[in-house]
């Protein structure tokens, strides 16, 4: 039975799965951001509904099957940021889920954390590439830092080209030039900032 006619027949919405021919995870509101889940293969092969134990992003969840350990991974993505929930569940013989993990994915906290070592070693070229694809920038929590550690070691490198990347950087996630983050930053930073720049004056 096709997807569509399946639909019409549940009158739910579903989700692609990937790695499971047909397969779709329906999903119904219960309150905001709050749903229930089920699995379906088709109109005889609909699991219980499972109420998902995290926010829940309809449009923007993946979900992939693994048919080798019969477990189902649900990733959301929250509206307006980077950061996602994701959900593993066990899927049994009868394709009930049964939830064996759960959390909260930090990704702005894992991309700061590659840029931070990228420009510890001098790897100046990466961390700016590796800046300029953060998804949502506006709500990235450490912007700020971000873009001090950028200046900072611009300061070190000292050529146009480095404070060139340094200003794009502050621009793309704070929409100000660098010679405004030192205002921004904590005072030790802004100290630290100061001084190397003058330095390469």
């Amino acid at each position: 039975m096709s997807f569509i006619l399946l639909m019409m027949i549940l009158g739910q919405p579903g989700i692609l799965v990937e790695g499971l021919n047909h397969g779709e995870l329906l999903f119904r509101e219960t309150g905001p951001m709050e749903f229930d889940i089920a699995l379906a293969l088709d109109s005889e092969r609909v699991s219980e509904w499972h109420h998902f134990p995290l926010a829940f992003n309809p449009a923007k969840t993946f979900c992939e099957y693994s048919p080798d350990e019969r477990t189902l991974e649900v990733i959301s993505q929250m509206p307006f940021t980077a950061d996602y929930v994701f959900a593993w569940y066990l899927v049994g013989e009868s394709w009930d889920l049964t939830l064996i993990d759960e959390g909260e994915g930090d990704y702005y906290g894992d991309v700061s954390s590659e840029i931070e070592l990228l420009l510890s070693r001098g790897l100046l070229n990466d961390a700016f590439q590796r800046a300029m694809e953060i998804m949502y920038p506006g709500s990235m929590p450490g912007a700020v830092e971000i873009s001090a550690a950028f200046v900072t070691a611009a300061a070190e490198v000292g050529t146009p080209e480095a404070f060139g990347m340094a200003g794009e950087v502050s621009m793309y996630l704070l929409g100000v030039p660098i010679e405004d983050i030192p205002a921004m930053a904590d005072p030790a930073t802004a100290e630290q900032i100061l001084e190397r720049i003058e330095g390469h004056e």
